[in-house]
């Protein structure tokens, strides 16, 4: 089949196919119309039809034989199409090197620097978050500074995955979500709270153990649980509410943690109405001992 006959189908079944579609991932390229792709695999300029290969997805959907060399302009028809589709839908500018890819640039460092959250401020922004706890160690202070009522103290995730951290009737639960694997834990608590910690102690092969500390003391440990990586949690840390989706749903379908920031101000022990808010601080720390605080 010459390119003549190439356009042809391609014109016949363009009556009832969509225009084209383009994919960008990664630096990867490619463009269906009708029963044929183009794929770039390789780096360099979208002009260079050398980086192209042609498909013809119908007779050969396992894409095992390349026909770029036997009909060069419909390589250039559609490696023209992504061209002008990529710019329409804001790909430009391509990574053309690995390294961007790689590596994360130094702007990155700020934004696994300590932050403090207070109730009824906003989610704290997901990969934000994520720089806080990702593959290390970290942990969670939270200033309460009287007696610890009822409601969310901290929640990071959604039913993805995540963990939470809420009291009610005297008792503080922990909740953690590995990718819907739900383990509990439960402890009771005095009834007046100066600082509760979450300590997160990275273990080989992305693991963490999870531990509890209440004025100073241990009060219940997760030996070890999956460690969040990746995309998880896909939402953000709150404070005084689980803003996610949420990470315990048994929890908080059944009522058992109760999800605003009323209660988490008055589990923190603070009124924003009447004294300024608590902090909520959480520190992490890499394998190579750079400290953070979050909260």
């Amino acid at each position: 089949m010459d390119d003549a006959g190439m356009g042809d189908a391609d014109a016949a079944a363009a009556a009832t196919e969509p225009a084209g579609q383009y994919v960008a991932l990664l630096g990867q390229r490619a463009f269906y119309r009708g029963r044929h792709k183009a794929v770039a695999t390789g780096r360099g300029r979208p002009d260079d039809l050398s980086l192209w290969s042609l498909y013809d997805i119908v007779s050969d959907p396992a894409e095992t034989e390349d026909l770029a060399t036997e009909h060069p302009a419909l390589v250039a028809e559609l490696a023209e199409a992504w061209r002008q589709a990529a710019w329409h839908n804001t790909v430009f500018p391509e990574p053309d090197e690995p390294t961007l890819l790689a590596t994360r640039p130094s702007t990155d460092l700020a934004l696994a620097q300590p932050v403090t959250l207070r109730p009824g401020m906003p989610t704290l922004e997901r990969f934000r978050s994520s720089r806080l706890i990702g593959l290390r160690s970290f942990a969670i202070e939270i200033e309460v500074g009287g007696a610890l009522g009822d409601g969310v103290l901290v929640a990071h995730g959604d039913q993805g995955g995540g963990y939470l951290l809420w009291a009610e009737a005297g008792v503080l639960h922990l909740g953690y979500n590995a990718y819907g694997d739900l383990r509990r834990t439960q402890t009771a608590v005095p009834a007046s709270v100066g600082r509760i910690i979450a300590r997160f102690e990275a273990l080989r092969e992305l693991a963490w153990r999870v531990e509890i500390e209440v004025d100073g003391a241990p009060a219940m440990v997760l030996d070890r649980v999956a460690m969040l990586v990746g995309m998880a949690p896909f939402t953000g840390i709150s404070v005084g509410r689980d803003a996610g989706g949420p990470v315990d749903w048994e929890a908080c379908t059944s009522g058992t943690a109760p999800s605003s920031i009323a209660a988490h101000c008055s589990t923190c022990g603070t009124s924003p109405a009447r004294r300024p808010p608590t902090t909520a601080r959480s520190s992490s720390r890499s394998t190579s001992s750079a400290r953070k605080l979050m909260d």
